[in-house]
């Protein structure tokens, strides 16, 4: 049948002799056929006769054709249908009442209906009655108009999902030009406003942020830098785009940081540190940076987030601060903080067992006389003039320190004992030759210097300063401005040691509260029931496992190292504050005495501490009668008699302690105004078998009594005693014939 109609079709002049009959010639042949086919039997008659085919011919032709075309256009439609449904946006027609004639796949999962059920059915049913008639004009107004529409709106759909709907409307016709609805295209863009929305914040946020922001590429070509980063560097975009971010790294930065920044970023973890940057100037600041990997969705890093904070203040204060804490705000020199780490540096440094190094502290003599005389600004201004002299003297290498007041201290590193002794008395004589003025007057000090070799054996840093510190000391001892050398036999030094131990556990005590008041009664000795008991308060320490530490142990290193006025101030407001709990105890007895150190005579604000703890606690002045020993008040005539007369005037008593030991008691005694006179115990305790010591007794006890004051005798100790205490008169007695010292808690109890 194919051949036959390529013959009739080049009889006809359709196609030539050589040519076969293509798809397009068939589809030619086809539509004509059709056409006239639906045409009167006249015309098809017309057709047949012309292309001179049988009628069965030409229906059998017509047939073929027909069922060809018919399975090309369901191929056709299928093809257009799937290639439709594989669209993402949504599409789909409506007739010229808004009736949907049908969608697509993605937009009947949007709406949630199927195809078939959604075709016939108007907005109306797919949203609010609002929402369908705004539909309604608008598809009305297209399909009138015969204009594409574009809108982007919010619609809410039936799941009650809001979506932002990006969508195209116009009106379609049929081939005669007929209106026969309208089709629409959209797209949900919900997540993509949002994304945009989001970026527009990001990016706003970026502009404004008060930190640094730059985008770094793999390359480490800077993308992107934020108005900041002009503010703070002064670079322009323009001038940094496309270059290195090393460009801007100080040599410092990239020598201290750039590998383990370079092994971090390379790895894919974020790398945070503190760096030294160049400013467009050439002027360095310090930046905090954080560095963090921008990975695509395959994992693969893109491009560098960096943030940038100028910390340049934060850290110029952090050095300051650091500078303030190892140095000495005086003089400028280290301080003793720092000055221990130097010297702990040294002794952890292996090189340290086969070197030979030295340290020496030194004490300024006579400084107190510049200080009293002339006051605190020369004194000052006299550690300043020191400090540059001494620090002239010492090597580079050398740490000269103030470890606090007038004390000095130097590390003299790689060097043998012999050479530092060199160096120490080349010190020495700076200190003897230098010659201080102020204000027209002239003044000439000294120093002690303690000095101790560093060697293999030295790891313990306190025993380095105690050896240091003990050696200073005996170079005071043995007369000031001279140079003791630490050794190891040195018995002066050993008992130092054992001095200062006590010091330790003297602050220890006072810190973890092992310090205890124990009390111990002072009896009348005639008429004892018209007279009321006396308590004398003495302090005790407790050690680690609870025992109980006699004064004897640690009074001695208290005293050398200026800590007793420290202890008497805590005997003062522990016994006041206990004392006041106890008004009933408080009128049955008498007095309680309290011993004061001759230093605490002297110590500046001392009195003042002591008005101020009767105001505070309520204690009554009348009750408390204090102890001063006759060499303390002797050495210290005049402050002991204005300390005296001070706290008398406001009804405090005081008695003179250990009367007798000195070597012109009676001679001084007209100048203290005490109201109680205590016999040494030295004389006390062999009375009864030494005619001298008796004698004393009765003479102390008789020169008292024409003065006005009472007698208290020490160390009684038995019945024989006591008989002759009270032949001679004295009033008061104490000792172990009547009772060993107990804790005051006790006896409040």
């Amino acid at each position: 049948m194919h051949r036959l109609l390529t013959r009739q079709l080049q009889k006809a002049g359709i196609i030539s002799d050589t040519e076969s009959l293509d798809s397009s010639q068939l589809q030619q042949l086809l539509e004509l056929v059709s056409q006239t086919y639906q045409e009167s039997d006249k015309d098809r008659y017309t057709i047949e006769r012309s292309l001179t085919i049988s009628s069965n011919e030409m229906q059998e032709l017509y047939q073929e054709l027909k069922a060809k075309s018919e399975s090309q256009l369901a191929r056709d439609r299928a093809m257009l249908r799937s290639l439709v449904d594989s669209i993402p946006d949504l599409i789909f027609f409506k007739d010229t009442e808004s009736k949907y004639l049908g969608c697509n796949l993605a937009y009947c999962e949007f709406v949630g209906y199927s195809e078939e059920e959604l075709i016939g059915k108007t907005d109306f049913e797919l949203f609010d009655e609002d929402k369908a008639e705004k539909i309604r004009c608008e598809d009305q107004a297209i399909m009138h108009d015969g204009e594409v529409c574009r809108n982007e709106e919010w619609i809410t759909y039936p799941d009650r999902r809001m979506c932002l709907i990006d969508s195209i409307r116009s009106p379609f016709h049929g081939p005669d030009g007929e209106l026969l609805g309208l089709i629409g295209i959209g797209r949900d863009i919900t997540d993509r406003k949002q994304a945009e929305e989001q970026l527009h914040v990001l990016t706003h946020t970026v502009e404004q942020s008060a930190s640094v922001v730059m985008i770094v590429d793999v390359e480490n070509r800077i993308k992107y830098v934020n108005p900041k980063f002009t503010q703070l560097t002064g670079y322009l975009p323009d001038e940094v785009i496309g270059k290195s971010s090393q460009y801007l790294q100080s040599r410092e930065t990239l020598i201290e940081h750039g590998k383990e920044m370079q092994y971090a970023l390379n790895n894919g973890r974020e790398w945070r540190g503190e760096v030294c940057n160049r400013k467009k100037n050439g002027d360095r600041y310090w930046a905090y940076i954080v560095i963090s990997p921008i990975k695509d969705e395959k994992g693969d890093i893109t491009y560098y987030l960096c943030s940038v904070e100028d910390v340049t203040e934060a850290h110029q204060l952090t050095e300051q601060l650091s500078y303030e804490a190892s140095h000495d705000s005086l003089t400028g020199l280290v301080n003793r903080r720092e000055f221990k780490a130097r010297v702990q540096s040294l002794l952890e440094r292996k090189s340290t067992r086969t070197e030979h190094h030295a340290m020496c502290f030194m004490d300024l003599d006579q400084f107190k006389i510049v200080n009293d005389t002339c006051g605190h600004s020369a004194g000052d201004e006299l550690l300043r003039q020191v400090s540059q002299h001494l620090i002239r003297q010492l090597r580079s290498n050398d740490t000269l320190a103030r470890l606090g007041g007038d004390e000095f201290g130097v590390l003299i590193e790689h060097c043998s004992l012999e050479n530092a002794t060199k160096i120490a008395e080349n010190l020495q004589q700076i200190i003897k030759e230098f010659q201080f003025k102020w204000e027209g007057r002239l003044f000439k000090i000294g120093v002690s210097i303690g000095l101790v070799a560093i060697t293999n054996k030295d790891k313990n840093l306190s025993e380095l300063f105690r050896n240091a510190d003990a050696a200073c000391y005996m170079a005071k001892d043995l007369g000031r401005n001279r140079i003791h050398v630490y050794t190891s036999e040195d018995r002066d030094l050993a008992q130092r040691h054992g001095e200062m131990e006590w010091v330790t556990r003297i602050y220890r005590a006072l810190e973890q509260s092992q310090l205890q008041l124990y009390a111990q009664t002072i009896n009348p000795v005639s008429n004892p029931l018209g007279k009321k008991l006396h308590y004398e308060l003495l302090l005790r320490m407790q050690d680690d496992d609870g025992n109980i530490i006699p004064p004897g142990s640690f009074l001695p290193a208290a005293e050398r190292y200026n800590l007793i006025a420290t202890l008497d101030r805590w005997v003062i407001n522990y016994s006041f504050t206990m004392l006041v709990q106890y008004p009933l105890f408080m009128s049955q007895i008498g007095l309680c005495s309290i011993n004061l150190s001759g230093q605490s005579l002297t110590e500046s604000g001392f009195l003042d501490f002591i008005i101020n703890k009767f105001d505070e606690t309520g204690m009554q002045p009348e009750k408390i009668c204090f102890e001063i020993t006759e060499t303390a008040a002797i050495a210290n005539l005049s402050m002991a008699s204005n300390f005296i007369n001070t706290l008398r005037n406001i009804g405090c008593s005081f008695a003179l302690d250990d009367f007798g030991s000195g070597l012109s008691s009676f001679g001084y005694l007209k100048n203290l105004p005490v109201d109680y006179l205590k016999i040494d115990g030295m004389f006390v305790r062999d009375i009864a078998s030494d005619p001298i010591d008796c004698a004393m007794v009765k003479s102390i006890n008789e020169i008292g009594q024409v003065m006005g004051m009472e007698t208290i005798a020490e160390f009684v100790e038995n019945d024989e005693i006591i008989g002759m205490l009270e032949e001679i008169g004295v009033d008061y007695v104490q000792g172990y014939a009547f009772g060993r010292p107990v804790p005051l808690a006790e006896i409040l109890n």
